[in-house]
C-alpha cells in the first residue's frame, strides 16, 4: 500500500511514537537535548512543511489502548533506552501498541528501539549485541535490493552511522529482507511487502547529539573505553556531525519520499 491521503493542506498524517520512558525523557533533559520523538518531528517538517503529526509514548496506558489509528499515512518509532526482551509494563505496552501499528497503518519507520520492537511483534529475536556499537557505526554496506535504490539514493554504497546500542536482531522475521549491514550486525531491513522499514542505526540523530548523552553518561563506559578514547570519540561525534549533517538524513528523507509517492525522489 503506497501513496498518502491529503486532508485539505496538511498533508501526510504521521504517528510518531516515543520509544523513551518517562525517566529515559528526563535523562534527555539532563544531558541538555531534545525528546528524539521532537527531533524525528523537526526532521520531518523539513521536507514536509505540511504534515500533520502526533506524538503518543506508552508511559501509562491512557492515550495508547483508545488511540485512533485511522486516516495515519506512517508512524515513526523512535529509539530507546530499556531491552525489548525484558518483561515489564512499558515494554508490554510498546509490544501491544507495536501489533495494532503493524496492523493499521500503512507504513512504519523503527530505528534502533523501534526495529527491535518491530523484531519482536513480527516473530524475530532481539538479545544483547555481541559486540555493542557506541557512537558510530562504521562501514555500513548496501545490499543490491530493489528498495536499496530507493531508500539509499544519494548515498555511497558503504557509509558511517550514528549509532549507540547494546542489544541486536539476532534473528530476523522470514517476511523481512537485509538492505544494509557492517560486520557488527544487521543495519537496515524492509518488509518484503515495502511496508516496514528499520534501521539499527539513527539517521535522525545528529552525532554530536549522541555525543552529549555519551557524555552525560560517562560512567557506563568506563569498563568499555580508556578514557582518552572515550574523549577524542566524542570529540570526532562533533566533527562528523559538521561534516555529514545532511549525508547522514538521506535515507530518511528517501523514505518519507517513498511514503508520499510509492517511488524514489527524483
Amino acid at each position: 500500500m503506497t501513496g498518502y491521503k491529503t486532508r485539505g493542506d496538511s498533508g501526510m498524517r504521521l504517528l510518531i511514537i516515543d520509544g523513551w520512558t518517562r525517566e529515559g525523557n528526563r535523562t534527555h533533559a539532563h544531558a541538555g537535548v531534545e525528546e528524539q520523538a521532537r527531533v524525528f518531528e523537526a526532521l520531518v517538517r523539513e521536507s514536509q512543511p505540511e504534515a500533520e503529526m502526533r506524538i503518543v509514548d506508552t508511559h501509562v496506558d491512557a492515550g495508547t489502548s483508545d488511540l485512533n489509528l485511522s486516516g495515519y499515512d506512517a508512524a515513526v518509532w523512535t529509539g530507546g533506552g530499556g531491552n525489548i526482551y525484558e518483561n515489564d509494563p512499558f515494554n508490554k505496552r510498546q509490544l501491544a501498541l507495536g501489533e495494532r501499528v503493524l496492523a493499521d497503518v500503512p507504513h512504519v519507520w523503527g530505528s534502533c528501539w523501534g526495529f527491535q520492537v518491530i523484531t519482536t511483534v513480527c516473530g524475530g529475536e532481539v538479545a544483547p549485541a555481541r559486540r555493542p556499537e557506541i557512537g558510530i557505526a562504521k562501514d555500513i554496506t548496501v545490499r543490491s535490493l530493489d528498495f536499496s535504490k530507493t531508500m539509499y539514493r544519494g548515498k555511497p554504497n558503504t557509509f558511517d552511522a550514528p549509532a549507540h546500542h547494546f542489544d541486536e536482531t539476532a534473528r530476523l522475521p522470514r517476511e523481512f529482507e537485509i538492505v544494509a549491514e557492517n560486520a557488527t550486525t544487521l543495519q537496515a531491513v524492509v518488509s518484503k511487502n515495502r511496508r516496514i522499514t528499520c534501521t539499527q542505526y539513527h539517521p535522525e540523530l545528529p552525532y554530536d547529539y549522541i555525543a552529549k548523552l555519551m557524555q552525560h553518561w560517562a560512567p557506563n563506559y568506563a569498563t568499555m573505553v580508556a578514557e582518552d578514547d572515550f574523549r577524542n570519540l566524542l570529540e570526532s561525534l562533533k566533527k562528523k556531525e559538521k561534516e555529514e549533517k545532511n549525508f547522514r538524513k538521506i535515507e530518511f528523507r528517501n523514505w518519507l519520499e517513498f511514503v508520499g509517492t510509492g517511488t524514489a525522489p527524483g
